[in-house]
């Protein structure tokens, strides 16, 4: 916490709503959120002056405390603002805060309290299930983070997973009435007919359907992903390359919302060669791989926003030729996808 004075003191409000709930508690809650407002002015007041490099902002998890011991002595808490505090991931779960390494101010801590802050002010099922879902989307690689954040989740999620004290029934599927799935991931290879799939359990599946085929007039497609390519030499964009000149291909991708294993697709023109074959071990990219007709760069995260990716090439062959739509979607979801439109290219 930026002040660990103001730090102790919300945590001494919740120790004696803890110890005794029915301790009035709203004005010592008043005069914390005067404190915050008054910091806050002063530290943009002083950077107005120049008188500091540094203008103080009350973190998220600070802000939910608050929200949450408001709730907890009968004010009124603005859910509104809470509503618009929330991210959303590519499969429409929702979190508060960012991804960090700090112990207190990051999207799980700030998720959980958001979630409590719901609950108890009823009416919210389906945003408490898409925050369960998130929880769960981070367990992708078979864990959360650590012990301590595996206990808060399971302490906050599942009183709601239990039903009438039961234990939850597991999820499974049944594709085409053969028989139940229940070992997940799942895959399988079907013939174009009309499908079936069915689910019991109370966990949530992930079920994805797609079918690959040569389309020979892609059109943009700007759903999940938004993908622009451009042509430049000499820092312009150009519409014909010189030949023997460096020529940079970007690719610009707007990422609608949090995306896990993302790839993105290159097409090379076809009268080009690379000018290298760098790997970036900075930023985004987990890694890249070179083929003659096209560059696949492959990105363990991307959360919501703008990136930008460049390929250096040579010009070698005078002619016309076509370049491929680049596409960027997610590897094991390929449904969540963003495409360029296809275009001409001359080398002259």
């Amino acid at each position: 916490m930026v002040n660990q004075k103001y730090f102790d003191q919300i945590y001494g409000i919740r120790l004696l709503l803890l110890l005794n709930e029915k301790h009035y508690v709203k004005d010592w809650i008043e005069a914390i959120e005067k404190q915050r407002k008054e910091l806050e002015e002063k530290s943009l007041a002083e950077r107005k002056r120049n008188l500091t490099g540094y203008v103080y902002k009350q973190p998220l998890y600070e802000k939910l405390q608050i929200m949450q011991l408001k709730q907890q002595a009968g004010m009124a808490v603005d859910l509104k603002w809470l509503a618009a505090q929330r991210k959303e991931t590519m499969f429409g779960n929702i979190y508060w805060g960012e991804e960090a390494n700090r112990f207190w101010d990051n999207n799980i801590q700030n998720t959980l309290l958001a979630y409590q802050i719901l609950k108890g002010a009823g009416e919210h099922r389906d945003e408490l299930d898409a925050i369960a879902r998130y929880f769960l989307e981070q367990r992708k690689d078979g864990q959360w983070r650590n012990t301590f954040e595996s206990s808060l989740i399971l302490e906050t999620i599942l009183p709601e997973l239990m039903v009438d004290d039961k234990k939850p029934e597991p999820a499974s599927i049944s594709l085409n009435n053969e028989g139940n799935v229940v070992v997940f991931p799942f895959n399988k290879v079907i013939d174009p007919e009309t499908m079936t799939l069915s689910k019991k359990g109370n966990a949530p599946v992930y079920f994805t359907a797609y079918q690959q085929f040569n389309n020979p007039k892609p059109e943009k497609v700007s759903k999940d992903f938004t993908v622009k390519t451009t042509l430049k030499q000499n820092g312009v964009e150009v519409k014909t390359l010189k030949a023997g000149t460096l020529t940079a291909l970007e690719v610009e991708v707007n990422v609608r919302s949090d995306a896990d294993y993302v790839m993105i697709e290159i097409p090379i023109p076809a009268g080009c060669s690379y000018e290298n074959k760098i790997q970036s071990f900075w930023g985004v990219e987990t890694h890249r791989e070179y083929f003659k007709h096209k560059t696949s760069i492959f990105c363990a995260k991307l959360k919501a926003g703008y990136y930008k990716f460049s390929i250096q090439l040579q010009p070698r062959y005078s002619g016309n030729y076509v370049l491929n739509p680049a596409k960027a979607e997610m590897m094991y979801f390929p449904v969540f996808y963003g495409r360029e439109e296809m275009k001409r290219v001359g080398i002259k």
